[in-house]
């Protein structure tokens, strides 16, 4: 594994290198060159025209040959092409003309005359690469004119070649060549002949850009006429393929809904009646094929060239395959067929294993396989295989076979094809059509009562690629004009490959459409699954065992300080399991195993024994230290969280913590919901007159017992998730959000209308000075911002950190983005185990092409040379902080046992995702971004010299810039920060997305307008170096979002145990939050907050974070936060040991006071400390039973 990752690396690294531009002399290097540089020229291959694969060396015909004759070194793909590049006799010096220059003089023999002659007669084109710019020419013509006997034709040679190159510049732009056709030789005879080998040379100027010079040889594939075909061609396949996929669909459809009403309107009928069709054959559909072994190796290998295709159509859309980048392609094929080898390892093997019923994975069948397969009754002729083939194959190939034509012409022709766009959405109707025929006809194979439907679906969705060898067949006959027994057997040969990849390929999607139908099908009907009901759709019968997994348990004031459950001595079941998990879940800390209780459904119990056991003295010790830091459990009952502690201290009357009694429950009470056969609720009681006592280091005997209830409700099953999200949508609640954006937005706009109004009206007066008069602002001492128009677009210093910055903000803009619209369209509903991290991780290995374009693309508009460290910077910007992080963060949780350790094979996982997936992707991006060939539009020149920078007062300098350009737009969030930080730190439900994602808008506004506001003061007080500043400005709200942390950890914090507890809290906060807001900085570079700093943090007690909470206090003593400040107390309140009437603080409050605080945030500092003092450190029995 480790050497795979490194040989990954190794090519990812020199296929960077292979495309990195050299610095060196003017040469070929870098395409410049000067007068009289000698520019490469390279001869390539002769060949018969109407035969593409038939070419020999250019020497192969007897040219005359340079003096010293040197082959060039080249690479795979050049190889593969055919490409044999030497030494060309020619001498093409930049910008050097040349009149009939001789290049040899040669007495041909008659074996020469005779190679000449048959290479004339079969249309021989000869091919070199000047500067990379490719060169054809015929090597003579027959004269046939007039002569109808082949004998009689006469054969010439071309002896004087005309080279017509233009030029911009230092650089070559375009090459031509014309023969001369009065400077020919007869070479009819077998004779000898004296030849003189001449060439000419002009060269011209011209305005095309370097960057367009190869666009003449795509514009033939991009002539209306042909754009015209090609659309057409689509235009005709989508109706096609709609009409008759539209009227297959409304078959299929109303036979399936006729089937479901047939077998599930009636329960009871439906199992008395006798079963036909595809539901008489539940028991064998899943029966597993014959030569299991080759099905999976045809998946993997299928698996694989499907990834294999759709990685060569993302090369092609960002533009590596341009016309003759030689061997690009074949490049491209044998190492991403090389790298994705491992899928195809995976996917064959891991279907093998299910199908072998190892340990690997299970097959996830909807119903029981019966022991003796049915009997298949007979079908007609057309049922059969050939004939079904032949039917699927055929709407596919209908749907590609105008585009055939076009790709054919271009891999076996002269042709050259570039709108991959079009091709790629040809093969997207291609994929779809092919999944859809091929599930039709499944479900016609099913309902005939035919149950060997495996290789069937995998032959029908390849027989595309049999359709498409017959076309070859067609091609070849009637479109083109090869010959020869070489030209034939190439074609014929690679073609079969090619078409025996489509089958592979297309073979494979039909099987896994097939694979998703049949189970829908079969899982879909209550009735056909006849073995008993179980977690996968929450439908239970009376004595079904409902899944119960026990999680962790940990200190309820640390949530991230979180342990195995039987990390404490409870009585383990008689065969413990541990459940997978994905990989969202294996981030959370979820580490489910099978639990020792056994709640069947629908069966009541009364104090049920699960064991009766011995506590020893090192295990009286463990569950004492975890009740006296308040210890909870949590458990999942049919995916529904449960929560309960292990015992209480019993405090009352002692001041001596000596004194206190410790109690461990041993009796629990489940009290379950259901609604008909599904389960909604469950809560769980400890019984407080069944306690046992493990104050003393003794040997303790207890009986551990259970009871269960069941009741029945009328909630239906789609709503038993809204208790749970119900806390953060009460009255009060909504109320302190709506409240809080009126206010920010009240405030936001104040501020920034004044802002506003002040920016414009000095713009205003900077225009009508500096364009009122013409003549006059000519005449007149330049000031302000316009007197550094020659400076302000110098480019910065570290422009490539610059680049890797906005690349890296880009990319988590993006992902912030995608995970809001995740989360308003209700993915992230509470406690969907692991979602928001597995989305997390998908989404930035997904996003990283973003993130290596945008860097890439600004870098090279910044003249930056060395692109490729740049993208290396720029993979490293933000993973490089938070792998270091993580190592120290993991590390801490193993030497400590928690379940925030991330396993082994999690690890592996995450690292194959970014190798894999991630670095791939920021490779694409950046070579994507290095051949846009964006320029950076400056609407002023840049002198040559800077100016000197006048001295500016100390408030101009970046230090109070950021705190000025920070504190606005930390002002608009901070009230919903304390919302996002009890969810994320804390116990608390957040599922208000709405509301979050106003304030983002918010934050994203005020931000982008802080920050041009500050830019404009900076630039009229003639600092022209504005680049830095707008990320640093963007760097202060990250900052004050560090302060709100510290502030958070101080206000709403409850001592922490000075041990574990202290050392899990302090590293995630204080090394989690300050790389969280590097993140957030980062992501500011294109205006957004990411949020990235809200992970895995925890509350922590500690006299040093007073300081900072006071700072923040005293500067903030504005609207939003003297509100945020009375609701963080009156929050606190709620979850603290005294309750709301001994604090004296009504309901009605909250309005009044904040107004009154905006006059006394010290007072109200002090008021909080005394308060969050004296109550800290206690939990009721009232938090403990609403938990």
């Amino acid at each position: 594994m480790e050497e795979s990752k490194a040989t990954l690396m190794v090519a990812i690294v020199v296929l960077l290198l292979c495309c990195g531009v050299s610095n060196v002399r003017s040469d070929a290097s870098d395409h410049r060159y000067k007068a009289g540089d000698q520019v490469p020229l390279y001869a390539n291959k002769v060949g018969p025209f109407h035969n593409p694969s038939e070419t020999y060396r250019y020497f192969d015909l007897p040219f005359c040959a340079p003096d010293h004759l040197k082959e060039k070194k080249e690479a795979l793909g050049e190889v593969l092409n055919g490409d044999r590049l030497v030494s060309s006799p020619y001498k093409l010096d930049f910008l050097v003309d040349k009149d009939s220059e001789i290049i040899c003089k040669k007495k041909m023999s008659k074996e020469e005359v005779a190679k000449f002659r048959d290479a004339v007669s079969k249309d021989y084109y000869f091919q070199m690469y000047y500067d990379d710019l490719p060169i054809w020419g015929f090597v003579g013509k027959v004269d046939k004119e007039g002569k109808l006997d082949p004998s009689e034709y006469k054969y010439y040679l071309y002896r004087h070649i005309h080279f017509d190159i233009l030029y911009n510049k230092d650089r070559v732009i375009e090459i031509n060549v014309r023969t001369d056709p009065n400077s020919m030789v007869d070479i009819t005879e077998d004779k000898d002949v004296e030849v003189e080998f001449m060439y000419s040379v002009k060269w011209k100027e011209t305005d095309t850009p370097f960057e367009k010079r190869m666009d003449k040889y795509s514009q033939s594939s991009s002539l209306p006429h042909h754009l015209e075909i090609h659309w057409f061609s689509i235009i005709n396949s989508c109706v096609t393929v709609l009409l008759l996929t539209g009227f297959l669909a409304t078959i299929l459809m109303r036979v399936l809904k006729n089937d479901f009403v047939k077998y599930a309107h009636d329960e009871e009928t439906a199992e008395d009646q006798e079963e036909t069709g595809w539901k008489y054959i539940h028991g064998d559909v899943f029966r597993f094929p014959k030569y299991k072994s080759l099905l999976a190796a045809a998946l993997g290998s299928g698996t694989q060239l499907f990834t294999l295709t759709v990685f060569i159509f993302l090369l092609a859309l960002v533009g590596v395959f341009y016309p003759y980048n030689r061997g690009a392609l074949f490049t491209a094929l044998v190492v991403i067929y090389a790298l994705t080898s491992g899928i195809a390892g995976y996917v064959a093997t891991s279907f093998y294993c299910q199908l072998e019923g190892t340990n690997w994975a299970e097959f996830q069948a909807p119903c029981r396989t019966t022991k003796y397969p049915r009997e298949i009754p007979a079908l007609p002729w057309y049922r059969s295989t050939l004939p079904q083939m032949a039917m699927a194959g055929f709407l596919p190939f209908s749907a590609i076979y105008i585009e055939l034509y076009y790709i054919f012409a271009s891999v076996w022709g002269h042709r050259i094809y570039t709108i991959y766009s079009i091709l790629f959405i040809v093969f997207i109707i291609l994929i779809i059509v092919t999944a859809f025929i091929t599930v039709a006809l499944t479900y016609f194979q099913l309902a005939a009562e035919d149950h060997e439907w495996w290789w069937r679906s995998f032959l029908c969705g390849g027989s595309t690629g049999l359709f498409i060898y017959g076309y070859c067949l067609y091609y070849y006959y009637a479109r083109s004009d090869m010959s020869g027994f070489m030209q034939t057997s190439f074609f014929f040969g690679y073609m079969a490959c090619i078409c025996y990849g489509f089958f592979l390929m297309l073979g494979t999607v039909g099987f896994r459409a097939a694979l998703l139908f049949v189970r829908h099908i079969y899982r879909s009907i209550k009735s056909v699954i006849q073995v008993r009901s179980d977690a996968s759709d929450h439908r239970y019968k009376a004595g079904d065992q409902v899944p119960l997994y026990a999680n962790k348990v940990g200190p309820f004031h640390n949530p991230s300080e979180t342990y195995r459950y039987f990390d404490l001595p409870f009585c383990p079941p008689d065969n413990l399991k541990e459940k997978k998990e994905a990989l969202g879940e294996v981030l959370n800390g979820d580490r489910l195993v099978s639990a020792p209780y056994k709640l069947d459904f629908l069966v009541e119990k009364d104090s049920e024994v699960i064991c009766k056991k011995t506590l020893k003295k090192e295990e009286v010790a463990k569950f004492r230290d975890a009740v006296s830091k308040d210890y909870y459990f949590q458990m999942y009952y049919d995916d529904l969280p449960i929560w309960g502690f292990l015992g209480k201290v019993d405090k009352e009357g002692k001041l001596d913590p000596s004194e206190y009694k410790y109690f461990l429950y041993k009796h629990i009470h489940f009290d379950i919901l259901y609604n008909k056969d599904r389960v909604i609720e469950i809560n769980v009681r400890t019984d407080p007159n069944s306690l046992v006592e493990i104050t003393e280091d003794k040997d303790v005997d207890v009986d551990f017992m259970y009871s269960v209830k069941w009741k029945e409700t009328d909630i239906p099953f789609e709503k038993r998730m809204d208790k749970y999200s119900q806390s953060s949508s009460l009255p009060h609640h909504l109320e302190i959000h709506w409240f809080s954006i009126i206010n920010s937005c009240v405030t936001v706009l104040l501020l920034t209308g004044f802002l506003a109004t002040i920016l414009m009206r000095v713009l205003k007066n900077d225009f009508v000075k500096y364009a009122h008069d013409e003549e006059t602002a000519e005449d007149q001492e330049e000031t302000g911002w316009k007197y550094i128009h020659g400076d302000v677009f110098r480019f910065p210093k570290y422009k490539s950190v610059l680049a890797a910055a906005l690349g890296s903000g880009t990319q988590l803009f993006t992902l912030t983005v995608f995970i809001f619209l995740l989360a308003l369209v209700g993915v992230f509903y509470p406690y969907n185990r692991g979602a928001l991290f597995t989305a997390l991780v998908v989404i930035y290995a997904l996003t990283s092409g973003i993130a290596g374009y945008t860097a890439t693309s600004f870098y090279c508009q910044l003249e930056g040379a060395n692109w490729v460290r740049n993208l290396l910077l720029t993979s490293f910007l933000f993973c490089g902080p938070l792998f270091l992080t993580f190592c120290f963060l993991n590390t801490v949780a193993i030497v400590y046992h928690a379940t925030a350790a991330l396993p082994f094979g999690t690890i592996v996982v995450i690292l194959l995702i970014w190798t894999l997936v991630t670095s791939p992707l920021l490779v694409l991006g950046g070579i994507a971004g290095k051949n846009s060939k964006a320029e950076f539009q400056a609407p002023c020149r840049t002198t040559k010299y800077p100016r000197e920078i006048p001295p500016l007062p100390w408030y101009r300098s970046s230090l109070p810039q950021m705190a000025m350009a920070g504190f606005l737009p930390f002002s608009a969030i901070y009230i919903e920060l304390y919302y996002i930080f009890a969810s994320v730190w804390g116990h608390r439900i957040y599922t208000i997305y709405s509301i979050l994602f106003i304030v983002f808008i918010i934050l994203i506004i005020v931000t982008a307008f802080i920050t041009v506001a500050l830019t404009y003061f900076q630039l009229a007080a003639e600092d022209h170096e504005w680049w830095w500043r707008l990320i640093l400005g963007s760097l202060a709200s990250a900052n004050d979002n560090l302060v709100a942390f510290l502030e958070y950890e101080l206000t709403f914090t409850i001592t922490v145990p000075t041990d574990v507890g202290a050392f899990l809290m302090t590293g995630p906060f204080y090394v989690v939050v300050p790389r969280g807001c590097l993140s957030t900085a980062i992501a500011y570079t294109t205006t957004m907050h990411a949020q990235i700093c809200l992970v895995s943090c925890k509350r922590h007690f500690s006299s040093a974070t007073w300081l900072a909470f006071a700072t923040a206090s005293f500067s903030c003593l504005e609207v939003s936060v003297s509100v945020q400040h009375f609701y963080s107390c009156d929050t606190y309140i709620d979850q603290s040991s005294v309750s709301r009437s001994a604090m004296q603080l009504p309901k009605s409050a909250p309005v009044a006071f904040c107004y009154v605080s905006l006059f006394s945030g010290i007072a109200m500092f002090t008021a909080m400390f005394f308060a969050l003092y004296s109550e800290a450190g206690h939990v009721t029995d009232d938090q403990r039973n609403r938990v």
